[in-house]
């Protein structure tokens, strides 16, 4: 005898799908290295943390995942031109920690861009401020000045600069 469904059993069936379907989609798992953004109907509600979440399908939706692990930049390198007129080669990393992740979301567009080219134009004002010898010869006070620069800098933004190191300084030939 073949198997066969009645009207009302495809339609309870259907509709235990859909129920179950929507359960799940309520349930967020978050990784403890991300930190989720929640909206409803577009605007900000809440930042989800690591952890089981229960969120409302349709109504609420997760916008934005953003990890809040530490992570490095690496800069353009670029030419700058101390006080004594010498071009210098210049390259440098900086290390980031999203701190506030929904100012990190929504305070600026595009984060690891601006805060490359933050530290690009900072880079270029402290290494134009000094001479050759000094350049070559206090990257300590370089990497500190940019560090406590660029932390003010990206505070609002919610992310914290934790290190700034210069990689290469390549002096004319």
């Amino acid at each position: 005898m073949p198997f066969t469904l009645s009207g009302g059993e495809i339609v309870l069936i259907a509709l235990a799908v859909f129920f179950l379907g929507f359960a799940a989609s309520a349930i967020k798992i978050v990784p403890q290295s991300e930190e989720y953004i929640v909206e409803q109907f577009g605007k900000y509600v809440g930042t989800l943390k690591a952890g089981l979440h229960f969120v409302l399908p349709i109504v609420n939706h997760v916008a934005h995942k953003v990890s809040v692990l530490e992570r490095q930049l690496e800069p353009q390198q670029i030419s700058v031109i101390t006080k004594d007129n010498v071009t210098v080669q210049v390259d440098g990393i900086v290390f980031i920690q999203v701190m506030d992740a929904a100012a990190a979301a929504y305070r600026v567009d595009n984060l690891n861009y601006a805060i490359s080219q933050l530290c690009m134009t900072n880079l270029r004002t402290v290494v134009g401020s000094m001479e050759l010898d000094e350049v070559l010869s206090q990257r300590d006070q370089i990497n500190t000045r940019l560090l406590t620069t660029i932390d003010h800098a990206t505070n609002p933004w919610g992310v914290k600069a934790t290190r700034i190191e210069i990689k290469d300084l390549t002096p004319p030939p």
